[in-house]
């Protein structure tokens, strides 16, 4: 069995935007990457079997990674992974071994975000590492930007 690393977050923001900025290729393009820098490109098909790919191009180094949706329930639950392609396609070389459950209820102050990621790379229990300061970082940048999109009075997608 894969370590597990699991966060919480409480969102001040109404559960449908926090869903959209989640599912929304635009918004992830602005939330995901950690290096204000960084150009990333998204493809996401949310649906269970599609495609959830990025391209992040920070200075010459370009970081791909290409999985699947494997479960969807809109407004509340999302499963990512990288061991699988579209349609189900077995990956015959992730990038990462990583799946990712995003999960969202509503909170009287907004929205509970709790990402829950089994990954290959994650340190035994007991033991340090540095992904699970990564994947903090992420989380920080994914709320600090739903914080900073309310406050504009709208979450429409950037062009």
């Amino acid at each position: 069995m894969m370590p597990a690393l699991t966060l919480h977050r409480i969102l001040k923001a109404p559960r449908a935007r926090v869903w959209d900025c989640l599912v929304s290729p635009a918004h992830i393009a602005r939330w995901f990457p950690q290096d204000p820098e960084a150009q990333v490109t998204v493809d996401i098909d949310p649906r269970p079997g599609g495609r959830f790919r990025t391209s992040t191009t920070t200075g010459a180094v370009t970081t791909l990674t290409d999985g699947a949706v494997l479960h969807l329930v809109p407004g509340a639950e999302l499963v990512l992974s990288d061991l699988f392609g579209p349609d189900w396609q077995p990956v015959p070389d992730p990038r990462t071994g990583c799946t990712l459950q995003i999960l969202l209820r509503d909170h009287p102050d907004g929205t509970h975000w709790s990402a829950i990621t089994r990954h290959s790379a994650l340190a035994p229990a007991g033991q340090s590492g540095a992904l699970p300061e990564g994947w903090q970082g992420i989380a920080r940048h994914f709320g600090a930007y739903i914080e900073k999109s309310l406050t504009r009075k709208t979450l429409a997608a950037p062009s």
